[in-house]
């Protein structure tokens, strides 16, 4: 049904900015009627009450599109000043949760009224799996890898265990690749191309943009990398003086100094050091950490297109890049960075191999989780969240889901993982007490004693601890200065409100659709986090950002998916060019807000705290490296040392000396050497 047209027409048709300024300022008259275009309707299926989304629908286009989306922008705004309260500045925790609940009660409701939607992710696309593999090359590889694990003895890596492992993981992956890529295929097309005389690329405008967004990243990655973080502690001298071994040849699997960890990182710095020629330094380790923390984006924009769009992906990549949880986390060139590192592609894979049943993307789903697992202690509970999202997956499509096929893939994931993760395995069944010490030092009372809580009490401890965890993003992000600002929320203002917005939409929704990206994103988000939140025997170190490091792949998804909620209905409702204008500005503010708060974070607040707490060993190094260059030896220089104050190891990397440690105690005269 059309209204008839009239013969009578105003002398000057209102404007979308007439009718929000009359609205705005009442006082200035009512709003102006908008003409409606004869016949220009829209139809929604679905007949909802008063306000839904069918009824707004058979109203003209242009009625539609000058209205204001104030409940999506009030939720925003209602977001925002909650985080504004929350922050250290003003430390409201009251005002700043009555604002939030408030905020999300609004978003809500718009999605009630049907203006604000989270956006989905491509529609599933479910591929048969025919269950095929090669069990001649499955067999070999097998045997190989059961050579292998027996060769890798005495925790060391040698030239012939390390072949022997590499050829059994290669056969074991290729007798599962099916279906198999058409390898001559590939190289003709490729000679083809390189044949031709003219090349021809098209590049989107979304390509550009995601250029230019991870530029940006990259920026915030690599900017005054010398400067931020300055100066090193105790752990960068237990991890190069591990490098400087491996550099003499002492190659181990599991390295036992400090409680034991992996060694994938020093294997990193050592290969840094050998390529760049930056010696046993703290750029050196910068390097690698700040690599792989750049590395990662690519893969949290394809983890945000899959379970959103690509707008959601190029907002991800953003968040994450420029937030200064991450970037300090891979400045401090310790291994917090490997565990998001290596759990976003491992994740991303994921996801897309169950929405697509494709075998490659569950193979390298194995693959990355058994390489994440050489790097962080912390990432052994992603393969926990990895049997959690099959779980979740099978039972939303528990009605029409191949429960073999599913079992199958599970099956590969796990052969690929513990293949790669083999060497760390016999290292395992050698060594239990040594691998497992860090770990159980944080769960148990094998340190702590009689301190540690038991029973109910410690259930108390655990629901507390996971509390204080989820505070982290917007309140409090505990207290270890050397890898966050104390006591601060691990998010800008503006990410930390999308953050609450995008997991208020996505956890309404999966109540009401129990969508297994969903509960992905929600419980991915608890079990990410539980190298943190199981620290039972010493709770005040939790929440701790480098052990919740994982989150970061979720965290920064669920605020672009708040972000992009946002943004789009505010170009939908409004509408047309105006529409898209709106979003695009509201965009851009977002953005600088957030570039500008974390630049400040990053660069100046974390700084000012850090430089204050740690020694400056690299002037004590310079001190005794001039000595050294011009009229003394190294064997004539020594740092007076004393309980608590320098790490003389770090004096000695500083000064150019990485193996020998510059301390003499008052009372006597001794230095002391790497291995003594």
């Amino acid at each position: 049904m059309t209204e008839p047209q009239t013969d009578q027409q105003p002398d000057t048709e209102p404007t979308v900015l007439d009718y929000v300024l009359a609205k705005l300022m009442p006082w200035r008259g009512p709003a102006p009627e908008i003409p409606a275009d004869a016949g220009d309707f829209r139809a929604i299926p679905g007949t909802t009450s008063s306000g839904s989304p069918a009824i707004e629908a058979a109203l003209p286009v242009k009625t539609r599109s000058a209205r204001l989306p104030w409940r999506v922008l009030g939720a925003l705004v209602l977001a925002l000043i909650g985080q504004f309260a929350l922050l250290p500045a003003l430390r409201q925790g009251a005002v700043g949760a009555f604002f939030i609940v408030t905020a999300i009660a609004v978003a809500l409701w718009a999605v009630r009224e049907g203006e604000l939607a989270v956006a989905a992710g491509p529609e599933e696309d479910r591929q048969q799996d025919d269950l095929v593999f090669d069990p001649r090359l499955l067999g070999a590889g097998m045997l190989v890898l059961l050579i292998a694990f027996f060769a890798f003895s005495n925790n060391l890596y040698t030239d012939l265990n390390v072949l022997l492992w590499l050829v059994g993981v290669g056969l074991v992956v290729w007798a599962v690749w099916f279906p198999r890529p058409n390898v001559y295929e590939g190289i003709r097309r490729t000679a083809d191309f390189l044949r031709q005389k003219r090349w021809s690329f098209s590049i989107s405008r979304q390509m550009v943009l995601l250029v230019i967004v991870l530029a940006v990243a990259a920026f915030f990655r690599v900017y005054r990398l010398g400067d931020v973080v300055p100066e090193m502690f105790s752990d960068q001298a237990e991890k190069l003086w591990d490098v400087y071994d491996v550099l003499q040849g002492q190659t181990r699997i599991f390295f036992p100094r400090n409680t034991g960890r992996e060694g994938l990182q020093f294997y990193l710095i050592a290969w840094t050091i050998r390529l760049f020629n930056t010696g046993i330094s703290f750029l050196s380790m910068k390097i690698g950490t700040v690599f792989l923390g750049i590395v990662m984006l690519p893969y949290m924009y394809l983890l945000g297109r899959e379970l959103g769009n690509r707008q959601v992906g190029v907002l991800a990549v953003l968040l994450a890049g420029i937030s200064y949880w991450p970037n300090i986390l891979a400045r401090v060139a310790l291994r917090f960075i490997l565990y998001p590192a290596f759990a976003a592609p491992a994740l991303y894979y994921l996801v897309r191999g169950l929405r697509t049943g494709q075998r490659r993307y569950i193979i390298l789903t194995g693959i990355f989780l058994g390489i994440g697992l050489h790097g962080y202690t912390a990432f052994r509970a992603v393969p926990l969240l990895v049997v959690l999202v099959f779980l979740l997956y099978g039972l939303q499509h528990r009605k029409r889901v191949n429960f073999q096929e599913l079992f199958v893939q599970l099956g590969v994931v796990t052969l690929i993982s513990l293949v790669i993760f083999l060497p760390l395995l016999r290292v395992w069944t050698q060594m239990p007490e040594v691998f497992n010490q860090r770990f159980l030092s944080r769960i148990t009372n094998i340190e702590a004693g009689e301190s540690m809580a038991s029973g109910l009490d410690l259930m108390g401890v655990f629901l507390k601890n996971v509390w204080n965890g989820l505070l982290m993003f917007n309140w409090d992000s505990g207290n270890i200065w050397v890898n966050t600002i104390p006591h601060a929320p691990s998010l800008d203002l503006v990410t930390g409100a999308a953050f609450l917005l995008g997991t208020g939409l996505v956890l309404a929704r999966y109540l009401r659709e129990r969508r297994w990206q969903d509960g992905f994103l929600l419980f991915g988000l608890l079990i990410l986090m539980l190298p943190s939140t199981l620290v039972l025997a010493y709770p005040a170190e939790n929440p701790a950002p480098n052990r919740a490091a994982g989150a970061v792949v979720v965290v920064f998804v669920l605020a672009a998916l708040g972000i992009e909620a946002v943004l789009r209905a505010v170009g939908k409702q409004i509408g047309g060019q105006p529409g898209k204008r709106m979003a695009m500005l509201l965009a851009l503010v977002l953005v600088l807000v957030s570039i500008g708060h974390n630049y400040h974070l990053t660069f100046r607040t974390f700084p000012e705290q850090y430089g204050p707490s740690v020694w400056n060993t690299s002037e004590l190094g310079s001190v005794i490296q001039q000595f050294t260059d011009t009229v003394g030896t190294p064997d004539q220089a020594w740092v007076v040392a004393f309980p608590h104050w320098v790490d003389t190891r770090l004096v000695g990397i500083q000064a150019g000396f990485p193996a020998k440690d510059f301390a003499i105690w008052p009372g006597g005269r001794g230095d002391c050497k790497l291995g003594s």
